[in-house]
């Protein structure tokens, strides 16, 4: 386990062509922004232990327990214990398929009932499938107490316009203000931020999930962030999180990367290298009492930013 370590992370900011010319020292040509330093201690928590060889492609958090999910549905929890990850479930979530793309994992604000330990995980796909002739889905799923299966209440469709240029489409849910944001990768190397009211999932007992659709007449907002981040463009978001008005994105080419953006300015608050710390590429992130966890290929990485 790796021990606490300060890094000092001077004069980064938010730009993708960041470029090291001396340690804990970077250069930035990029639009004039409000620049805070930052200092933060990382330790590794633990490794990944799957019994299948795909991907991990998202992971969310809840109290204790981190819900790591694989490309095609494969899901393990573990449980934080102290500075180590102990695993407490493994499973196939109900909407599993060998044609998952999955990308995003976000849990919501509701709980199927009040017996339940987790609130509904939505669970997005990051490329299409086109079930039913739509264009994107998410999976909204029930963890059991048991940590031993999942069971599907609803999907949610997105039905975008081909002129949007959606490549893949990743889900963040904005659990303060009841919203739902989607990070689209589009065709022409851009990036597109998607807000909708968080839809309200029906808790009543049904064999057949619930369907709700959604379309570009549901858009609160829609825009690119390239409009004001220019350099932001040719990045591959990987993993999302909202909270307290920013929006958190882990990207990973060509190195692992943790950019915040402002989602009421509309600006990059910062880009943080994160290539010192992951022994692999960086997938996913998670709010974790206040801190951040990182999730890679082969573990979990507990970030503390200190003032």
């Amino acid at each position: 386990m790796n021990k606490q370590k300060v890094i000092l992370m001077g004069l980064i900011v938010a730009s993708l062509s960041v470029n090291t010319i001396a340690q804990d020292c970077y250069s930035y040509n990029g639009p004039a922004l409000d620049l805070q330093l930052h200092k933060f201690r990382y330790m590794k928590i633990g490794d990944l232990q799957s019994d299948t060889d795909k991907a991990n492609t998202s992971f969310e958090m809840w109290d204790d327990y981190a819900v790591c999910i694989q490309n095609e549905g494969n899901v393990a929890i573990y449980e934080v214990v102290g500075e180590e990850a102990k695993k407490r479930g493994q499973f196939s979530m109900a909407g599993y398929t060998k044609s998952n793309r999955l990308g995003s994992a976000s849990f919501g604000t509701q709980f199927f009932a009040k017996s339940d330990k987790f609130p509904l995980l939505f669970i997005g796909e990051a490329q299409s499938c086109d079930r039913e002739n739509t264009k994107a889905t998410i999976f909204v799923e029930r963890l059991n107490n048991n940590m031993q299966s999942s069971t599907l209440v609803a999907t949610i469709h997105f039905n975008y316009s081909e002129k949007q240029g959606i490549n893949t489409l990743l889900w963040a849910i904005d659990r303060q203000n009841n919203c739902l944001y989607g990070f689209a990768n589009t065709s022409f190397n851009q990036h597109r931020v998607l807000k909708f009211k968080l839809p309200q999932i029906s808790t009543k007992k049904s064999k057949k999930p619930q369907t709700i659709v959604l379309t570009n007449k549901d858009l609160i907002e829609n825009y690119l962030l390239e409009d004001t981040c220019p350099h932001f463009k040719n990045k591959t978001g990987k993993g999302l999180l909202v909270l307290n008005g920013l929006l958190f994105i882990v990207s990973n080419q060509p190195l692992s990367m943790l950019h915040v953006w402002d989602l009421n300015r509309h600006v990059m608050r910062n880009s943080i290298d994160l290539g010192e710390i992951m022994q692999n590429s960086a997938t996913d992130c998670a709010g974790y009492y206040g801190n951040l966890m990182i999730q890679s290929q082969n573990g979990f990485y507990k970030i503390i930013f200190d003032e």
